[in-house]
């Protein structure tokens, strides 16, 4: 059924849209967080889903979901990772669908610290339903589809202090080549650079306990995002699997949202799962509800791990 919507309204969504599908799962949406994450990873590949939904009781819910794929190590030093996107939104059916390819380089490495350095290329279809709307004045649009390409760099640093705490800090710039993103005929809609910086700390209480502290900062244009919270993860050993871990976390939104999150990790297979609590001005539409996400990722060896194990020769020999 068609809507009456104020033109004015129509472009501040497509200049919102600017500023980028995002998960909160921020750590596990590696391409979206800085392409120097690609193949930071233990195992050799890794490949999984990441699924949101939000803004369901305000009107039609934004729905994200992403594919990813990474080969650590593919050559070189040198890592790769390809993933999907399709971002879909309101009642003009603005769909975003888009392939990124990406590869990062060690550039140093030692016993205790490493420095990434990783490149991204997207290419991605924009659509909108421009039919389904009705304007107060006739707009002239060149099409409802474009077409654009993206590029990002990023760098990454991790650096061991002890047996017990690692740290990992990244800093990434998208949308450098600022590509145009405007349906009008009349006008273009560079897209901003958005800066992304993130901060992890690792640390090792027990055996069985770990705590992992996150902070995540975003800017595009005037648009900034600022998330933090921690995660606590149990680790339980048995001798049918390599190894089961339980996480529960709370992350918080600066002025947004408070972000509860549980997960759990048997062998190679890890699943979380989000939802996002809204705290912001607009909960007197949303009644605190939000958005749900959830991510499955599975994690594989080329080789089986007791192939990979290396022996010491006899000194006899």
């Amino acid at each position: 059924m068609k809507k009456y919507i104020i033109i004015v309204c129509f472009f501040c969504a497509l200049i919102s849209s600017a500023q980028d599908s995002h998960f909160s799962q921020f750590n596990i949406s590696k391409l979206n967080l800085n392409p120097a994450l690609t193949g930071f990873q233990e195992n050799d590949f890794q490949g999984g889903i990441h699924r949101r939904s939000q803004w369901n009781s305000v009107a039609d819910p934004f729905k994200t979901i992403a594919f990813s794929f990474y080969a650590k190590d593919y050559f070189l030093n040198q890592s790769i990772g390809l993933g999907f996107v399709n971002d879909n939104s309101g009642d003009s059916n603005f769909k975003t669908s888009g392939l990124n390819i990406s590869l990062s380089q060690v550039i140093i490495k030692n016993n205790t610290s490493t420095l990434y350095f990783g490149g991204l290329i997207g290419a991605f279809q924009r659509t909108c339903e421009i039919s389904s709307l009705i304007f107060i004045e006739d707009e002239g649009f060149i099409d409802e589809s474009i077409f654009f390409l993206d590029l990002a760099i990023g760098g990454l640093f991790t650096k061991k202090l002890n047996n017990i705490t690692t740290l990992e800090t990244g800093l990434a710039a998208y949308h450098i080549n600022n590509p145009n993103q405007s349906f009008s005929i009349t006008s273009s809609l560079p897209t901003p650079i958005k800066y992304n910086m993130h901060f992890i700390s690792k640390h090792i209480f027990t055996k069985n306990i770990n705590l992992e502290s996150s902070l995540f900062l975003s800017k595009q244009s005037s648009f900034q995002e600022f998330v933090y919270g921690i995660d606590f993860q149990y680790n339980i050993y048995h001798e049918s699997y390599n190894n089961i871990k339980l996480s529960l976390g709370v992350y918080n939104r600066y002025n947004d949202a408070i972000i509860p999150k549980i997960g759990f990790e048997v062998s190679d297979f890890s699943v979380n799962m989000s939802y996002d609590i809204n705290i912001s001005d607009l909960t007197i539409a949303t009644n605190n509800y939000g958005g749900l996400e959830f991510s499955v990722f599975y994690s594989w060896d080329l080789k089986s791990k007791e192939s990979k194990k290396e022996f010491i020769c006899p000194k006899y020999l």
